[in-house]
Formats: structure tokens, sequence, C-alpha cells
């Protein structure tokens, strides 16, 4: 249940910035993401992995957008509000 409602959650913040879902495939596939959302400026990918809910924003470019960093602080912020903040962190390996 908690994995559909984090999906669901993925889902509403991503249309919100007009990123579309589309099929993990090749090496995204392999990484076992489950659902992702493409758009101009990157992706969003979600999967389920030794117990825990895992996403992974990736941009394009090297810069990092404002429009990822308010992506990335809303979902944050969206799982927070839905499972509370204790059950929510940031990865510990962003920019590595």
């Amino acid at each position: 249940m908690a994995e559909q409602t984090a999906f669901a959650v993925a889902a509403r913040v991503a249309e919100r910035y007009g990123l579309k879902p589309y099929t993990p495939h090749g090496a995204e596939r392999q990484l076992a993401w489950k659902e992702c959302f493409m758009g101009s400026n990157g992706r969003l990918c979600g999967k389920w992995l030794n117990g825990e809910i895992q996403f992974a924003i990736v941009q394009a470019g090297t810069r990092p957008l404002p429009a990822t960093e308010r992506l990335r602080h809303e979902l944050l912020d969206s799982l927070r509000a839905e499972f509370g903040a204790d059950r929510v962190r940031e990865c510990e390996w962003k920019g590595q």
C-alpha cells in the first residue's frame, strides 16, 4: 500500500512539472526502476529496493536547474506530508 501511495504522490508531482510517464528500458530497467517520468530537462524514476522506496531525479546538463531543485523539494515535501518527516529522507549519495 505504501508503495502505491508513494508512486501516486510522485506521479502527481511529476505531472505538475510537465513530466510524462514512460516505461523504463535499457539501463533504467537493469537498475530496477519501476516507474519513470520524462521531460525535456530530465527524468524522475522510482523503485522498491531493500524495504524502501527510492526516487532519483536526473537532469540534462551539468549545472543544477532551478526547476529540478523545485521538483526535488516538492517531491520531498509531498512524501513527508503523506508519510511523516521521520519516514522520508533525502538520499545521501546526491551528487556522487
